[in-house]
């Protein structure tokens, strides 16, 4: 390692640009180069370059390209570079921090347990013209889906995928136990249900895409549950299921029970319930609610 060196560089982890048509620019990539989306929001979208050979790309962040509106809280006016992240080593980590800050360099810093769920930190600093340079490492300590722990197993905290599939099979044992609710099912259950159900609720409250990408959309869930007539008896069951499924998996973090259960209580009681009379009626292109720990997500 050089000396004065930040940190040895492992990757470009992905390169941001902010543009004037975010659809335009965004159906460029797409149609030419071929990039498949990771995530889209109204003021921005991931796309998938290729794969990091390192321990970011084993927890699931892959390379990537980000197209940002250029109207929206930009910190230049000119310019269409966002900003450039290099992936360094986690034990590295807190040592370019000291550094950055001995240097006076040091913009900002941020973790990411609740929005993209890579399992990963941050700092931010500027080259001398102004460009914003990111170091991101791997954050070992952390688990996507609110950073929290969901479930355990014995005496050793399972989280993330692993920690909602449990909580996933709790519920549907819950469920399909409860002389109301399980009515639902009573024409037959899909034999991968709790690994679907675990995917969307992951997706949803901060995880990976894997429901968009393997199973279904947004519309195809709200579909499923419509037609079916007014259910608020079964809706008030099915919550209570969901409570009790918490228990179930030893999940006593009251801030992340709440948050939960709010979004739960949400989903089953607004989205999921939008079409009671003709699931023919729901539309395609509905967005997939996003939870965070301040609730629903602005734009989903």
């Amino acid at each position: 390692m050089i000396d004065g060196m930040l940190a040895p560089v492992l990757h470009i982890a992905e390169i941001g640009l902010r543009v004037s048509d975010l659809p335009k620019m965004a159906a460029f990539y797409q149609e030419h180069l071929g990039l498949e989306i990771v995530l889209a929001e109204p003021n921005y979208i991931f796309f998938r370059v290729g794969e990091l050979p390192s321990p970011l790309g084993a927890v699931g962040h892959p390379q990537m390209l980000v197209l940002f509106d250029r109207e929206v809280a930009l910190d230049v006016a000119l310019g269409t570079l966002d900003h450039l992240a290099f992936e360094i080593a986690s034990e590295r980590y807190a040592a370019a921090r000291e550094r950055l800050q001995a240097r006076g360099m040091l913009v900002r810093e941020r973790a990411w347990p609740d929005s993209l769920a890579w399992r990963a930190r941050s700092r931010f600093f500027r080259d001398p013209e102004g460009d914003t340079i990111e170091l991101i490492a791997h954050d070992p300590g952390a688990q996507w889906g609110f950073g929290r722990t969901v479930g355990r197993a014995g005496d050793r905290p399972t989280g993330g995928a692993d920690g909602v599939l449990r909580l996933a099979h709790a519920w549907h044992e819950r469920v399909m136990a409860d002389e109301v609710v399980s009515h639902a099912f009573e024409h037959g259950v899909h034999p991968q249900h709790t690994e679907r159900l675990a995917a969307y609720w992951g997706e949803a409250w901060g995880g990976p895409p894997t429901y968009s990408q393997q199973y279904g959309t947004e519309s195809d869930v709200v579909r499923l549950h419509s037609g079916n007539g007014p259910h608020e008896e079964m809706d008030r069951r099915s919550i209570g299921c969901f409570e009790r499924a918490m228990d179930d998996v030893g999940l006593d973090d009251s801030r992340l029970r709440r948050t939960l259960l709010d979004d739960f209580t949400w989903a089953t009681t607004t989205t999921l319930a939008a079409y009671p009379t003709d699931a023919d009626a729901v539309p395609e292109g509905l967005r997939m609610p996003r939870w965070s720990w301040d609730g629903l997500r602005r734009g989903s």
